[in-house]
């Protein structure tokens, strides 16, 4: 199952293999979701498992589409993957 946090939403536990990185495009906050817990957040775009991020080329893909949207915040984005998986 991997490393399991809780859903930012609904507090059940998830994987970080089956969890959705959620954010609310009004508000630039980030959740960590559950499939259930996805539907709840308000003004979302998700990013389910991300099986094409294989190798440097699809990371920095991932990277570019974001830094272009205006609803991202580059430190709320990785406050949120450090929470996630802390070193």
């Amino acid at each position: 199952m991997g490393n399991v946090v809780k859903c930012d939403v609904t507090g059940q536990p998830v994987s970080l293999n089956d969890g959705v990185l959620v954010v609310n495009r009004e508000t630039g906050q980030w959740y960590f979701c559950s499939q259930e817990g996805e539907e709840q957040v308000p003004n979302k775009s998700s990013f389910p498992p991300v099986d094409r991020v294989v190798d440097q080329e699809g990371l920095i893909d991932l990277l570019a589409y974001l830094g272009n949207k205006p609803w991202f915040d580059p430190a709320r984005f990785f406050q949120k993957i450090a929470q996630l998986k802390p070193y």
